[in-house]
């Protein structure tokens, strides 16, 4: 290669090593995402004993998409089931017998909008709002599916085994120097069904069952 080539070529070379620097120095400042791994403690609110009364545990996967400032979206999974129990609970027609005790499983899907209220490269302080589906399969004592057993309910009333969910939530998630995050978070998931517990138009608590949980995940950064 002449002097005369390599002068001109020099210049090309310096502002593509530059150019590579540059992009590198951004992916390196570039906040990742985060897949998260959870449990959990929840506890029903509905027509079968006192609210929030009776807890157990949840299992939850998701992905955190995190690299804007303020507005963060989320893809949630979350499997768990709810309980309760009214032993004083009976049916207001002959012929008929109540629920007294429920053991739903629950399968949660959703997407969420996280609002950033702190956003620091140590902490990231939340709340979202989310839009997903329920899958529930509330069972007596015995196992049986209770939506197969038209005697616990009104004549007419049935349900199906999918609801619309519009969970709200407030977390907190404080990264690690290694990158990784352990997050807190504390939510409803609003359910838009009176059937969690397997009673609708004989229960005297109005309006749809909900969910309360408490949520410890660990997040796990990813390049994607």
């Amino acid at each position: 290669m002449t002097a005369r080539a390599t002068s001109r070529a020099l210049p090309w070379c310096l502002a593509l090593a530059a150019a590579a620097m540059l992009h590198g120095n951004l992916q390196a400042h570039t906040p990742p995402d985060y897949i998260q791994l959870g449990i959990s403690s929840m506890a029903y609110n509905g027509d079968l004993g006192d609210a929030f009364s009776k807890w157990t545990m949840g299992f939850h996967a998701g992905l955190l998409l995190n690299q804007k400032k303020r507005l963060n979206g989320s893809f949630q999974l979350g499997i768990g089931r709810v309980t309760g129990q009214d032993l004083e609970f009976s049916s207001p027609e002959p012929g008929k017998t109540a629920t007294t005790f429920f053991n739903t499983s629950t399968v949660t899907v959703n997407y969420e909008v996280q609002y950033n209220i702190i956003r620091t490269e140590q902490v990231k302080f939340y709340i979202g709002q989310g839009f997903g589906i329920i899958q529930y399969t509330p069972r007596d004592d015995a196992g049986n599916k209770l939506r197969d057993l038209p005697s616990t309910r009104p004549d007419g009333e049935s349900y199906g085994s999918v609801s619309v969910i519009l969970p709200t939530k407030l977390g907190l998630i404080y990264f690690l120097p290694n990158g990784y995050g352990l997050g807190f978070e504390s939510g409803f998931l609003n359910t838009m069904t009176d059937f969690l517990d397997n009673v609708g138009k004989w229960g005297g608590n109005s309006g749809a069952d909900n969910v309360l949980y408490f949520k410890f995940s660990l997040n796990l950064p990813v390049n994607l």
